[in-house]
């Protein structure tokens, strides 16, 4: 979507007055163009400037995406196939500002949207396009699925996919419970990870301790000397890396507070990297 694909509407109903925001022009949606049989929509620019000087400087013998075709899958799915799609290499028709800046969080944070629709849900969104075959549907459905899993290959290993921390009590200390996106996905086999932990006060640094489970079990000693002689707001923090098949990623911190007389806590911020 470029900026000017929005228009926005000052409009009346039932008494009330609003501002209505549309989203206009949805021919460049998922890589594609107002023609499907163009095969250089999703891999380049309408004008690319890379392309370009390569077909240049080589004289030609680079191929550019502009001079490639692609498979016809049908003619009202057009050439949308899962079997080229690199998403290290897409980039929309026209540049888009978004795109540009993203990091690998920003990516870490779409794969969450994206991976959190069922199948279900996915086939609801695809049939909204009244396909008059049935296999089209089908066959939609079934690339959107298979892209989807390779933009998690692609994108979750590039971050420490841990999600959903949750603080609860347990009997002499508490639980830090969490998601790990990249076994939820199916992109990571849970034999093959653990997490490695510390925990950490003002003045106080617990042992390294490593873990399977996706739940953190801290006792209450060390709590309490993790929030020893620290100011009226000290915090907790726990320290998370995954390690997965050899490597392990960046740490992932999570900051709670916790209260020896109430035996209370909430969770305050996540930092990662």
């Amino acid at each position: 979507m470029k900026e000017d694909n929005g228009l926005d509407t000052y409009v009346e109903e039932n008494g009330r007055k609003f501002l209505r925001h549309y989203l206009i022009d949805f021919g460049s949606t998922l890589g594609a163009g107002k023609d499907p049989a163009e095969y250089f929509h999703g891999r380049a620019y309408l004008i690319d400037t890379k392309s370009i000087l390569k077909e240049l400087f080589t004289l030609g013998l680079y191929e550019s995406p502009y001079e490639k075709e692609g498979i016809m899958i049908s003619p009202a799915v057009g050439m949308f196939t899962s079997d080229d799609f690199h998403p290290e290499g897409w980039v929309s028709t026209y540049p888009v500002l978004p795109f540009d800046n993203m990091t690998d969080q920003d990516a870490y944070w779409a794969m969450r949207i994206v991976l959190s629709f069922t199948e279900p849900e996915l086939r609801s969104i695809v049939e909204t396009a009244s396909y008059s075959d049935p296999k089209d549907t089908d066959y939609v459905l079934r690339t959107l699925l298979e892209r989807r899993s390779i933009l998690a290959r692609h994108w979750l290993p590039k971050v420490d996919a841990l999600s959903d921390f949750s603080v609860r009590p347990l009997d002499g200390g508490i639980a830090l419970a969490f998601r790990d996106v990249m076994i939820d996905s199916k992109t990571q086999d849970p034999d093959s990870t653990s997490y490695s932990y510390q925990v950490k006060g003002e003045r106080y640094t617990s042992e390294m301790k490593t873990t399977r489970n996706r739940s953190i079990a801290v006792d209450r000693a060390t709590l309490t000397a993790a929030i020893e002689h620290g100011g009226p707001d000290g915090l907790v923090e726990v320290t998370i890396w995954t390690n997965r098949q050899g490597s392990s990623s960046g740490p992932v911190k999570v900051y709670f507070d916790w209260s020896p007389a109430r035996d209370s806590f909430a969770i305050r911020r996540i930092s990662r990297g």
